[in-house]
């Protein structure tokens, strides 16, 4: 896209990040401290639908790069800080954050915790999946009596017990950490009224090319233009804060672009694993699930993965947390500094092999009573420095104002986002280049790059075709 007042330009790049040069207000009262992000009338319970960037003349030292980058990069982790707060807030039975309930409540269940398991999306070949309303209004959410009975786990099997490259993690209780996929509504209807949910969906998809994105229109010459025909892919709804209007230049003259306010697409991963009485479960976001014949079993949350679609960054904000006892630094000795006053979930600091730090012990799954090898784990790429401030901000205020919370026992890892995020591309410079979570992406560290890996998604791809743009969802090349 060319540049307009809407978009930022440095040198020749397109930096689109701060088309909406809005800066969103959060909700306050006079009674709340500033500080204390764990009080509703902070505000903090609101899914942020944009980034909220000024104009770029208006960023200290903007015509520096390093600067540019730096301001964003805080900007994006702020976001993700943002993101994870609200959608791990105290929900309403009807999914909405619980505005009379602070950050911790107890007994409480989350936002993401009604949205859809994947597995409850794209079901089985010839199935047409349960409506988001549906779900909500009969089968989900159930809490019977003290089990997590709702979206969250319906059944323990519904969880996978592999990674994203198909390798079992076990911890160091020689159990499966297991991992879910939830879409938010707007994620979810999108697949949905698209039929991007079976393989005869997407062929008829891919035959008329709907229009059904929602948050960004295009109109040329007067005359709408549905995204998906235009472009031959997929196009998950787009977050704005607000309505917006801005036209093309040069050749572009003739287009329209409107942005339209919308909560965006977000889809979230969550790791758990099964915690013991070796465990301190006061350091984790716990549910207690049931098993066949009733036995009840507790996990606890470890690693959680959310990217968000927003009008400044249309191919995704891609956020990273961590549970912060995962796994020690890796030194730069090549061995992992150990807390001895940590029981790390990954690392067992009196039994490990140097020469198998993250590397797969178990290449399979085992469902016998085979004995597991616990993985051997440490953080490849130190977080960054900004990160880490941002990181102790939101902690900090956390521990102060609800010291008994566990949410002061997770930390951002990082936020990717694409320094070139011009409109309908898979954007380019992505920063940071390696951004990897040891618990989700435990065993290829050094060379993890979430949007660099997803950009490949693509759909009805096979039988010679290359297939069409799955906009960064690798669950629309799975389906059946």
């Amino acid at each position: 896209m060319k540049s307009t007042n809407k978009f930022f330009v440095y040198s020749i790049l397109v930096i689109a990040i701060g088309l909406l040069a809005y800066c969103r207000s959060d909700v306050k009262t006079k009674t709340a401290n500033p500080d204390d992000i764990t009080n509703p009338e902070n505000g903090y319970f609101h899914i942020p639908n944009a980034l909220g960037l000024p104009h770029v003349q208006d960023i200290p030292g903007y015509q520096n790069m390093d600067s540019l980058v730096a301001y964003l990069q805080n900007a994006a982790d702020t976001f993700s800080w943002k993101s994870f707060i609200s959608m791990h807030w105290p929900a309403n039975p009807d999914g909405s954050a619980d505005s009379t309930k602070t950050l911790s409540a107890e007994s409480a269940f989350t936002v993401f915790e009604h949205w859809m398991p994947s597995t409850e999306l794209y079901v089985d070949s010839g199935q047409i999946p349960q409506t988001w309303e549906y779900g909500m209004e009969n089968d989900f959410p159930i809490n019977s009596g003290s089990v997590a009975d709702l979206r969250i786990i319906p059944k323990l099997k519904s969880m996978d017990k592999t990674n994203a490259h198909n390798l079992p993690l076990v911890d160091v209780n020689g159990k499966y950490t297991m991992f879910q996929i939830f879409y938010n509504k707007q994620a979810y209807e999108y697949v949905f009224n698209a039929k991007l949910y079976s393989k005869e969906g997407q062929k008829e998809f891919a035959t008329n090319w709907p229009s059904v994105t929602q948050g960004l229109k295009v109109d040329t010459n007067g005359t709408p233009m549905g995204i998906e025909n235009m472009y031959s892919r997929a196009y998950f709804p787009v977050g704005n804060n607000f309505d917006s209007t801005f036209n093309g230049s040069g050749a572009d003259s003739t287009t329209t672009y409107k942005f339209i306010e919308n909560p965006g697409a977000v889809i979230l991963k969550a790791g758990w694993r099964i915690l013991t009485s070796k465990d301190d479960t006061s350091r984790f976001y716990t549910r207690r699930v049931a098993l066949r014949g009733g036995k009840e079993i507790h996990i606890g949350l470890v690693a959680v993965h959310i990217i968000h679609k927003v009008s400044e960054v249309t191919q995704w904000v891609w956020s990273t947390f961590e549970q912060i006892d995962n796994a020690p630094q890796m030194g730069e000795n090549g061995q992992p500094i150990i807390d001895k006053s940590i029981r790390y979930s990954y690392l067992d600091p009196n039994n490990y092999d140097s020469t198998m730090i993250n590397k797969p012990t178990d290449r399979q799954l085992f469902y016998s009573s085979k004995k597991r090898t616990p993985a051997q784990v440490a953080r490849v790429t130190r977080i960054a420095p900004s990160t880490e401030k941002i990181n102790s901000y939101f902690i900090n205020s956390i521990a102060k104002y609800e010291p008994e919370s566990v949410w002061q026992y997770y930390k951002l890892v990082g936020t990717q986002w694409p320094l070139d995020p011009s409109l309908f591309t898979y954007g380019s410079k992505y920063q940071p280049r390696i951004l990897a979570n040891a618990a989700l992406e435990t065993f290829n560290q050094k060379t993890s790059t979430c949007m660099g890996c997803h950009s490949q998604a693509r759909f009805l791809q096979g039988d010679g075709s290359e297939g069409y743009n799955a906009d960064f969802i690798f669950g629309l090349s799975n389906v059946k």
